[in-house]
């Protein structure tokens, strides 16, 4: 078969769970959309020769309308979250520099903390992943 002739699906989806790396940030477009900006960081692990090696990776988070003021409540640094949308690249100018990034455009977002755990236990937990995390550029 020629590759002509292969019919891909137009899909673009992808799910993420891990932890956020600062309080989300919320601001308003010029029309007064609500849109949220935070990155999650995704520790991949495997085993070599009997010790476990990690690999971070960063994944900025975009969020729109209702659910940017509702992630700007909900998201603090080291916030386990799970995170489901699409990826989404985008370029910008600064000093003269085009940038690029990919991102994901959250169409949902759960916090994977339990609401009955009172909020010194959730603090705490927050605050010792957050800690390693403290020299993240982000």
């Amino acid at each position: 078969m020629s590759e002509k002739n292969l019919k891909l699906p137009n899909l673009n989806h992808c799910q993420i769970a891990g932890y956020t790396t600062s309080e989300a940030t919320l601001r308003f477009t010029t029309g007064g959309t609500a849109v949220a900006n935070f990155t999650v960081v995704y520790n991949r692990r495997w085993l070599v020769d009997g010790e476990w090696q990690s690999e971070p990776s960063f994944i900025p988070c975009v969020v729109w309308k209702d659910a940017a003021e509702r992630a700007k409540e909900q998201v603090h640094k080291g916030t386990a979250v799970m995170v489901e949308g699409r990826i989404q690249s985008r370029e910008w100018e600064k000093d003269g520099e085009t940038r690029k990034t990919l991102e994901i455009v959250v169409s949902r977002l759960q916090v994977l903390e339990r609401r009955e755990e009172s909020a010194s236990a959730a603090g705490t937990a927050r605050a010792e992943h957050a800690a390693a995390y403290d020299d993240v550029p982000y």
